[in-house]
């Protein structure tokens, strides 16, 4: 979360490509199902890592598939200044000062805060961090 709001998301986009080539597809995305593209559609993990969640007004997707394969480290860059946020996966660009809007105000007058918590979250299987730097920028 990113001042306690919108998230950067952090997917496995090669785990349907995966499965699908454990059951004989050639190009990896060929033999899912129907219900495992619309799933994977849905939530965005599809698209690759970088996406912000929670962002509906405003591009909310990463504009290329960065991640690495399974068992390499990704390095994201996140610049964020006042109200938008640039982020770079493995060197490439992916987002490019998108406006974050403030989700908990349904109004869409209130803007984001100025100042709010940094978040780590991860659900399900095994997740790890390092080599994290934080430097305070100019509003």
């Amino acid at each position: 979360y990113l001042r306690g709001t919108p998230q950067i998301q952090i997917w496995d986009p090669w785990d349907l490509r995966m499965k699908a080539k454990e059951n004989g597809a050639v190009d990896g995305a060929s033999d899912l199902t129907e219900e495992q593209w619309v799933a994977a559609y849905e939530n965005g993990r599809n698209l690759g890592s970088g996406g912000l969640w929670n962002n509906k007004r405003w591009r909310n997707s990463p504009t290329v598939l960065a991640d690495k394969k399974p068992g390499e480290w990704n390095r994201f860059l996140i610049r964020m200044v006042g109200d938008k946020v640039t982020i770079w996966l493995n060197g490439k660009k992916i987002v490019d000062r998108v406006v974050l809007e403030n989700y908990w105000d349904k109004s869409g007058v209130v803007p984001l805060p100025r100042a709010d918590q940094i978040e780590l979250q991860h659900h399900g299987s095994a997740l790890y961090f390092k080599n994290l730097y934080i430097r305070e920028l100019p509003y």
